[in-house]
């Protein structure tokens, strides 16, 4: 347990595939994922990205705000609305180049 961000959390250590740590902290209370601390490899920089504002959709709760953030760099995105309405396969259909590649 530790306090990540205002929030008392569940702190997990994980390693990637490729053998980097990746940090995550789960809220106590709630259980939702509140964020991860990564270190970056080209720079070295350590990188915060954090998950607010879950809302409910009509599926999983989804966090509305997401900041990813290290130093004095920080961006944010936030969500209006999700859909869960099917979508065409043509707009997730692999390119002729890619495909080729597969076989």
């Amino acid at each position: 347990m530790t306090d990540f961000e205002g929030h008392r959390c569940y702190w997990l250590h994980g390693t990637t595939n490729w053998g980097k740590d990746n940090i995550q902290f789960y809220d106590a209370t709630t259980g939702l994922l509140v964020g991860y601390r990564f270190e970056d490899d080209a720079s070295k920089a350590t990188w915060i990205v954090l998950f607010e504002n879950y809302k409910n959709f009509g599926g999983p709760l989804i966090a509305t705000r997401n900041t990813n953030r290290s130093g004095d760099q920080s961006q944010t995105l936030t969500y209006e609305s999700v859909s869960y309405e099917p979508i065409d396969d043509s707009l997730v259909e692999l390119p002729p180049a890619i495909k080729a590649l597969l076989k």
